[in-house]
């Protein structure tokens, strides 16, 4: 919160850039107080230009991520192979979880709005997704989901300019579903006995609470949630999310990947109930 309200507004743009909150309220207080007017023109037309520069320097760093992201994958791969045999059961808990998130609950969503538009197919967030995996970032996976999103998303710069930062910050329910799978097998660990519904029902309840405060963590979401839920818990277990230390990796690339799909999913029915899709179609077609 100290970080979101700065004593000086405009300390949000020399950050270090973890919070984008403060950029936000820089954006609603000027986009608020400055009149369109013939006095005030010169500084919007100032501000769309650096927009649209900006737009295109992310481009161009988008279109030649792909090398060192090549490398980092492979190099985290590498690192996980040796490690992953005593966390098999973790990792198909959060397999389990991520198959039905995406196998499940988007296209059941798609067959019960019967409206194709209101949903992306996962093939059009490939980019984004892979960018989200081999990083496990979220404002890497926002530099590539506002790069990719009006060819393959058709979702219009006047929506996803606003959109997906804003997912950035508080669309954390993907490293919430992963956090609180991971926490559920780590307490089930330490007790040969299941655990109780209570204990379920507060695992799910924290870790919903906990993803509203996960902004100030885009580079690693799961673990500060992890660190969160066992401080909250308790009872000597503290330091529990330690356990899972050599598959944190992978653990945040998944919760990353999760969030990147139910942004672009959310975005793209926002944008087609509020009609801010772009047509496919070309011109002579739609008259």
């Amino acid at each position: 919160m100290q970080q979101a309200l700065p004593t000086n507004l405009f300390a949000g743009l020399a950050g270090d850039g973890a919070l984008l909150l403060p950029v936000y309220l820089i954006a609603l207080v000027l986009g608020l107080s400055i009149p369109d007017d013939r006095a005030s023109r010169p500084l919007i037309e100032l501000t769309e230009a650096l927009s649209r520069l900006f737009f295109r320097i992310n481009s161009f760093i988008t279109a030649h991520l792909w090398a060192p992201l090549l490398l980092g994958s492979a190099s985290l791969a590498a690192a996980l192979a040796a490690g992953v045999g005593p966390y098999r059961e973790l990792l198909l808990v959060v397999v389990i979880d991520l198959a039905l998130v995406l196998g499940l609950l988007l296209p059941g969503w798609r067959f019960l709005r019967r409206k194709r538009a209101d949903l992306p197919s996962l093939s059009a967030l490939a980019v984004p997704v892979l960018t989200a995996v081999a990083t496990g970032h979220h404002h890497a996976a926002l530099a590539s989901l506002a790069r990719y999103a009006t060819a393959d998303l058709r979702i219009a710069n006047r929506l996803g300019s606003a959109a997906f930062p804003l997912f950035a910050m508080f669309g954390r329910a993907g490293s919430a579903m992963v956090a609180a799978a991971s926490f559920t097998v780590i307490l089930r660990s330490y007790s040969s006995m299941s655990l109780a519904a209570g204990d379920v029902l507060w695992i799910i309840g924290a870790a919903s609470v906990t993803a509203f405060a996960l902004a100030a963590a885009p580079g690693g979401a799961v673990a500060a949630a992890l660190a969160l839920l066992a401080a909250g818990y308790g009872r000597g277990l503290e330091e529990s999310y330690l356990v899972v230390d050599p598959v944190l990796p992978l653990l945040i690339a998944i919760g990353v990947a999760v969030d990147v799909v139910i942004g672009g999913a959310i975005a793209v029915a926002v944008g087609a109930r509020e009609r801010l899709l772009i047509d496919p179609r070309p011109k002579r077609a739609q008259r």
